[in-house]
């Protein structure tokens, strides 16, 4: 089975050979939206086991690229959402909202990213200091030291 490419669907091509013709005739089986996740059921009775995975494959291939693409436009995006998002809590207007709430799913969603960041090895960085040292300061700046 042949593929082909169209601006937003994939067009399904089987080739037979016809012995009236000698040559092969393409037929199009059928064409799927690139944007599914899934192989039509109109379409899985019409194709071989061998074309349903190799849609299949091409689904899900794009699928992952698809997402892919969403993520890196909305990680590039999150500083100016953040600096739009530090507007609208600081303007008077907006405490007809339930601040609280989105504040508290905020903060859950931010622990989240910057757990991702330490794990990426773009994250925080700085080390805790133990008991004994924070006292240990604690004292230095009581003494004027």
């Amino acid at each position: 089975m042949q593929i082909r490419e169209r601006a937003n669907r994939w067009a399904l091509i089987r080739t037979k050979y016809d012995p009236a013709k000698k040559r092969g005739v393409a037929k199009c089986i059928g064409s799927v939206a690139k944007s599914l996740g899934r192989v039509p059921e109109d379409l899985v009775t019409l194709l071989t086991e061998d074309e349903r995975e190799q849609l299949e494959k091409l689904l899900r291939k794009t699928s992952y690229e698809r997402g892919r693409a969403e993520r890196d436009h909305y990680a590039k995006m999150l500083p100016v959402v953040i600096d739009m998002v530090t507007k609208w809590y600081l303007d008077p207007t907006t405490g007809s909202h339930n601040l609280a709430g989105i504040a508290r799913d905020t903060r859950e969603a931010y622990s989240g990213l910057l757990n991702a960041m330490v794990k990426a090895g773009v994250g925080r960085t700085r080390t805790r200091r133990t008991k004994a040292e924070l006292a240990k300061a604690a004292a230095t700046a009581r003494a004027g030291g």
